[in-house]
């Protein structure tokens, strides 16, 4: 048997107005100005008195005034209090602050101090008004002890009266023997018990209890109180490392006595590992004569709560906790008082029926992962990442990515967003990395991969139908050439797209550019680089790297002034892979397939030919069979077409002259130029 004494509960209501005239100059002294405090009548067993006091302070912090009022002398004789006082209408906002001195018994004896537990300074901050009135709502529940009490003592919450402990000991001293270990031996077990019963005529005594969360010097647990009753067990209950366990076991019990209406209670018995060292339990639980919304203490009230918070074992996991009573001694279970502001929740609830969440909480979910087009990056670069999720309850989610295995010189930020950004790492290194994403609620959490590989294309064509092409500009390649990937510059837009290009001349003067002595050199060595490829730079790929691409076609183009000149540019079908570019001096005429303008709407198939001289350049060239008299055609390469016209007459077809006005030297070929302020260039392309 269990005897139980039920407290008496203290509940004081008041309220602050400012009537009248609130002196906005300072704190008024003008008899209109003043504060109509208002306690509502005690109806308390026991209690016949009370004594407050109130204090009224300014925005600086000045008292404008503070008195001690009792009830008997302030009052209607039923315990009500009234009172009128100031406020500081020229400095707000201000503050009320009521504060409970003293609680006196049927006889006007003082109850002692330590039989019920202070409540504290309570405040209020309002604007002090002038010529209007301002009220200011207080409503204090007071925990009052019992002089006896269920278990050790016992707590008043409004109606409803609670007790609570924590045993790890008898009275003997001895250690509490309850959970059976994994030997089958019953062995040391902490007790946390809680007990509440409504002073009503109806069942509706109601339970609230956080997980209790054991923290140790090396490992932690956790053990969630609505997955009773009955024994509980790792991920079932609770929550531990298998490896380094806090708890050998752990069991809920919970119900409903017979002794009267609305007795409840809930009591959860911990197994502590004897390894365990340095371990503090912590948790914090409350009662309510009906259902707190979301398991919130009431806003705007301060509501009494219990907290635990006590140490279970000290170095080596020797017992460190003994007997805690409520309010007592040694301390760890404690009243405590929520703030007016900051009404606070929890976790699980007892009904008296059931325990069970206070909430079921909708774990988020994921709707998709964006990464890098085709999941693939190309060396040096970086990419946005995203993560589409949402969470039914709308709580706020928090984002966390994390490598997973190996990430050698791959890099992320942001990654405690939903995008952050993904960094590869340079040509030859590591082939491929995983990603995961965990978005949490606070409560649950789910999680998703995404794996991201390095990966150059082998040409600027094979990024066209790829969701990889993101317009002209600079790629990386892998066509198989000695020494790996290396960048070019792509133009994904003319004639189709998908063009490397393998030389940028600009115009020069004295038959050199500013990389490569020779045209041999120029296009057969490389030259310069691909980030550099304006009007007054020179850029070529090797001829090993040239020869490695895919190439059945050329495009040759003029940019005048930085601007295409889209009339003298042509495409060129080469009917094999073969580079137009020979280390060679001799004068080569090279047959092709057919020569198109850029749109393709006029092409030449018959006797179609691709002039070269390497290093010298030729001179009223009429391709096969013979010259022209205007000396301005010259140069170095040109397409050529041996036709009818090839007599020398004046419709002759000369060297570049397929499309467009290419008689003058200007538009000829560069190499050799003498006035390089004209930002001529000349740029050739595979594909």
């Amino acid at each position: 048997m269990t005897a139980r004494l039920f407290a008496t509960a203290v509940t004081a209501a008041a309220a602050l107005v400012c009537l009248g005239a609130c002196d906005e100059g300072g704190p008024p002294t003008a008899p209109g100005a003043r504060v109509d405090l208002r306690i509502a009548p005690l109806d308390l067993s026991g209690v016949s008195d009370a004594d407050w006091r109130v204090t009224v302070t300014n925005q600086a912090g000045a008292v404008v005034w503070t008195r001690d009022i009792s009830a008997s002398a302030f009052g209607d004789g039923a315990g009500s209090v009234s009172y009128v006082g100031s406020c500081d209408a020229a400095s707000n906002d201000n503050r009320v602050s009521i504060s409970l001195l003293a609680l006196y018994d049927a006889g006007n004896a003082p109850l002692p101090a330590a039989s019920y537990a202070d409540p504290g300074v309570v405040s209020r901050t309002f604007t002090c008004v002038a010529d209007r009135d301002v009220a200011v709502d207080f409503d204090v529940t007071v925990a009052r002890r019992a002089t006896q009490g269920f278990f050790d003592v016992a707590i008043a919450f409004d109606d409803v009266f609670c007790s609570a402990k924590l045993d790890c000991v008898d009275a003997l001293g001895d250690p509490l023997l309850l959970l059976h270990d994994g030997g089958g031996q019953r062995a040391r077990t902490a007790v946390l018990a809680f007990a509440c019963t409504a002073d009503t005529g109806a069942d509706v005594t109601r339970l609230y209890l956080d997980p209790l969360a054991i923290t140790c010097s090396d490992r932690s647990a956790t053990v969630d109180p609505a997955a009773g009753p009955g024994n509980l067990s790792a991920g079932a209950g609770v929550t531990q490392d298998a490896g380094k366990p806090v708890l050998f076991g752990a069991q809920v019990s919970l119900g409903r006595e017979q002794l009267g209406v609305g007795k409840v209670y809930w009591n959860v018995l911990l197994g502590l590992a004897a390894a365990a060292p340095d371990c503090a339990l912590s948790t914090r639980g409350t009662a309510f004569p009906g259902a707190l919304v979301d398991g919130t203490t009431p806003s705007g009230r301060t509501w009494p709560y219990v907290q635990w918070q006590v140490d279970l074992t000290g170095a080596g996991g020797a017992l460190a906790c003994t007997r805690h009573p409520l309010d007592g001694t040694p301390p760890g279970v404690a009243t405590a008082y929520t703030d007016l502001a900051a009404p606070i929740s929890f976790a699980a609830l007892f009904d008296g029926t059931a325990a069970s969440p206070v909430f079921t909480n909708t774990p988020p979910q994921i709707a998709g992962l964006t990464g890098p087009p085709g999941a693939r990056m190309e060396p040096s670069s970086s990419q946005a990442l995203a993560v589409a999720a949402s969470d039914a309850d709308l709580d706020p989610l928090d984002y966390a990515w994390v490598f997973v295995g190996d990430s050698a010189g791959w890099t992320l930020s942001g990654a405690t967003t939903a995008t952050p950004t993904l960094t590869s790492p340079a040509v030859g290194g590591l082939a491929q990395v995983t990603l995961e994403v965990t978005v949490s609620d606070g409560t649950d959490s789910v999680s998703d991969t995404l794996s991201v590989a390095l990966h150059a294309e082998a040409s600027c064509l094979d990024y066209v139908p790829a969701a990889r092409n993101r317009g002209s500009g600079l790629y990386w390649i892998d066509p198989g050439a000695a020494g790996g990937p290396f960048q070019v510059y792509c133009d994904m837009d003319l004639a189709g797209g998908g063009w490397t290009l393998i030389s940028n001349r600009r115009a020069g003067s004295n038959n050199t550019e500013s990389c490569g002595s020779n045209l041999a050199g120029f296009f057969n060595g490389g030259c310069g680089t691909v980030t550099s490829i304006g009007a007054g730079d020179s850029y070529a790929l090797t001829s090993a790297r040239r020869a490695a691409l895919p190439r059945t076609q050329m495009l040759v183009t003029q940019l005048l002034g930085g601007a295409l000149d889209a009339d003298d540019a042509y495409v060129i079908d080469l009917g094999s892979s073969f580079d137009l570019f020979p280390n060679s001096n001799a004068s080569l005429n090279i047959a092709v397939t057919r020569v198109c303008n850029l749109a393709g709407t006029a092409c030449d198939s018959s006797d179609v030919f691709w002039k070269y001289i390497g290093d010298y350049w030729f001179h009223s060239a009429q391709c096969f069979s013979g010259s022209s008299s205007d000396a301005t055609y010259r140069g170095n390469y040109g397409v050529c077409h041996d036709d009818a016209y090839n007599a020398g007459s004046a419709g002759t077809y000369p060297v570049s002259s397929f499309t467009g006005d290419r008689s003058a030297y200007d538009e000829s070929k560069l190499w050799g130029i003498d006035t390089p302020s004209r930002n001529y260039q000349e740029r050739v392309w595979f594909r």
